[in-house]
């Protein structure tokens, strides 16, 4: 989910900032020209964490700036297909609900909600599920998982969608009663299975 990767390039610096801490002036030029922005291959950058190596600066005639080699180590941010991820409900709306993950404000699409079918309630802003009556509003915690991922220049214009119709996945409160269910089924089954006679148990079968 979250990366630190080394990368090379070379930074220009201004006749402004001459005389300054140099690993600072990169930072700071490093982190106004990458932050927000979007690879396929790291995800979106988050920041610059440290200044590894610099080299000689560099002039360029006709140029005001002094040209560095520098070797600096980026944080990312990348949501993995098929992760599972916690995060919370930023807003609701008919089509759907938004989740916070990292920069992303991933698309829970109301037919990944839940198992179920769901109902939108405009008056009080979630959704109820017909049969379960589980219901997702805004600041719920939830668990769901990266189905797709679209990256487009930032991280607002890029679509992450996610799914939470699988088992384990939706509202705590879901998974407990999931789990409560299904531990009855067993326990129902297990009792009934209790009631038959020693002498009747494996009778029925199809020998081979």
């Amino acid at each position: 989910m979250f990366y630190v990767i080394d990368v090379e390039d070379v930074v220009g610096i201004p006749p402004s900032t001459f005389g300054a801490d140099l690993n600072l002036v990169l930072k700071g030029l490093l982190n106004d020209e990458k932050i927000g922005k979007v690879d396929k291959d790291i995800g979106v950058v988050l920041g610059v964490v440290k200044i590894n190596k610099t080299g000689s600066a560099k002039i360029i005639p006709g140029d005001s700036n002094a040209y560095v080699d520098v070797d600096y180590s980026l944080l990312a941010f990348r949501p993995d297909l098929q992760n599972v991820y916690e995060g919370q409900i930023k807003e609701v709306a008919e089509f759907g609900a938004f989740m916070g993950l990292g920069p992303f404000d991933a698309l829970i699409h109301v037919s990944q909600l839940m198992n179920d079918f769901v109902s939108f309630d405009a008056k009080n802003k979630n959704f109820v599920g017909k049969e379960s009556n589980n219901i997702l509003s805004k600041g719920d915690n939830v668990f769901a998982r990266v189905v797709s991922v679209s990256y487009k220049a930032n991280s607002v214009q890029s679509k992450i969608g996610l799914t939470m119709r699988q088992n384990g996945l939706g509202k705590l409160d879901w998974i407990e009663k999931q789990n409560s269910s299904t531990e009855k089924k067993k326990q129902d089954k297990n009792d009934k299975d209790d009631d038959v006679p020693e002498e009747l148990k494996g009778k029925g079968k199809k020998s081979k």
